[in-house]
């Protein structure tokens, strides 16, 4: 949509369904001396995931150099443990709707200098694996499910500065990340109200998650225009608080 010469106008609609017919089996032992138990697991699940969005952006053209972008976005999430085998696993839907914005603004100082500025929200739902199916994924122990997770909020700031002639860019940022119930693999003893054996893993909400970065992106094209010499790397410091204790990683 252009309602004004100085504004670009976008709207949309997406529709995102996933089924998920899954069947985990598990050949193995449990040594508790002087007992060697078998412990042999055949899992089948069925669920399913429908996420309905309506978005809009608005593109202001303030100047010459300045432009301005607004955007909101609408969620509508319907999620559902259609079937199981397992005993544990009770069928149960899960529905959640959120609306997130966003805002950045962009100044481009030279022709080949940009900065930008960005504020934007975050929402992430659980998946089919989180809320109803579980994983096993290589691991020694199940990872299971937690029906009673919520979605993850975020909020995010970004500054970042762009040179880009016809053969050379350079592009840095630095970016802050902080995320409200953020969903991560805990021991199933933290949630003894799920049923889960203590020596298996779940998925649970942590209080907050906090995250501090910086990345980059460089690259030359050479005298020949089909060769292009990039480079591009990040750091990432990411802050975890648990109910009990925080951790920090690198």
């Amino acid at each position: 949509w252009i309602p004004a010469d100085d504004h670009s106008f976008i709207t949309g609609l997406s529709l995102i369904e996933d089924d998920l017919d899954k069947q985990i089996d598990r050949t193995g032992t449990i040594i508790s001396p002087p007992n060697v138990t078998p412990a042999n697991l055949v899992s089948k699940t069925l669920s399913g995931i429908e996420t309905l969005a309506f978005f809009a952006q608005d593109t202001w053209k303030a100047s010459d150099k300045v432009s301005l972008v607004a955007g909101v976005r609408h969620y509508s999430v319907d999620s559902e443990l259609k079937s199981s085998n397992d005993p544990l696993l009770v069928p149960k839907k899960t529905d959640d709707s959120h609306t997130i914005g966003s805002l950045a603004l962009v100044f481009n100082a030279r022709e080949d200098l940009t900065w930008r500025f960005s504020w934007a929200q975050g929402y992430v739902f659980p998946t089919l694996l989180h809320l109803h199916t579980g994983s096993l994924f290589g691991q020694g122990n199940l990872t299971r499910p937690n029906p009673n997770l919520q979605a993850e909020e975020s909020e995010n700031f970004e500054i970042g500065l762009r040179f880009q002639n016809e053969t050379l860019t350079a592009d840095f940022a630095v970016f802050a990340n902080q995320a409200d119930n953020y969903i991560a693999s805990v021991r199933a003893s933290n949630l003894p109200e799920l049923g889960w054996s203590p020596r298996e893993n779940t998925y649970a909400n942590l209080d907050t998650a906090e995250s501090r970065g910086a990345e980059f992106l460089l690259s030359k094209v050479l005298s020949h225009p089909d060769i292009e010499w990039y480079a591009q790397g990040s750091y990432i410091r990411r802050e975890l608080e648990y109910a009990s204790f925080t951790t920090t990683h690198n």
